[in-house]
């Protein structure tokens, strides 16, 4: 299920309180982790949590929706992919050659699309749930801490050439 989508406490303060605005703070307060998850205004300072973007990526990216599952599947098939290179053919550096083994050329065209995966989910959660400023963003989650990391020194390389 996903988390329900919480105002900040500056919002809170101009909301008319309704039966409806109470619902949503109490399942604010229990949510899924057994504490207040409460979204920042602005994601990156530009978008607003109201914004029908970032509502329908905030769905998109929450916990137990299809796209948790398939980053899951992507992240499985990934292993599977990295475990399959060929290391009969290197280089002098030890370096996996892609030109004369067919296997390696496929690990190393597939690690660009798990690449490209990766950086979008990482792009669309700190839309979601903001980068640094924040309780609840991205970067404040110890997972996400991980993502980022891997997502960053996957890139170095890419980069580099």
């Amino acid at each position: 299920m996903a988390p329900p989508i919480c105002p900040s406490e500056d919002e809170e303060e101009g909301l008319n309180k309704s039966p409806q605005d109470e619902q949503t703070k109490n399942e604010c307060a229990t949510s899924e982790d057994n504490e207040n998850f409460t979204l920042v205004e602005h994601s990156l300072g530009i978008f607003p949590l109201q914004s029908d973007t970032r509502q329908k990526i905030i769905r998109l990216v929450s916990n137990g929706s299809w796209f948790d599952t398939f980053i899951l599947v992507v992240i499985l098939f990934n292993s599977v992919v990295m475990a399959c290179v060929d290391y009969r053919y290197v280089d002098e550096e030890y370096t996996p050659r892609s030109d004369i083994s067919m296997r390696n050329y496929f690990v190393e065209r597939a690690e660009i699309c798990f690449n490209v995966i990766f950086l979008v989910e990482c792009i669309l959660k700190v839309v979601a749930y903001g980068f640094v400023f924040g309780d609840n963003t991205y970067i404040r989650n110890h997972w996400n801490k991980l993502d980022f990391l891997v997502v960053v020194l996957r890139s170095v390389p890419s980069v580099c050439r």
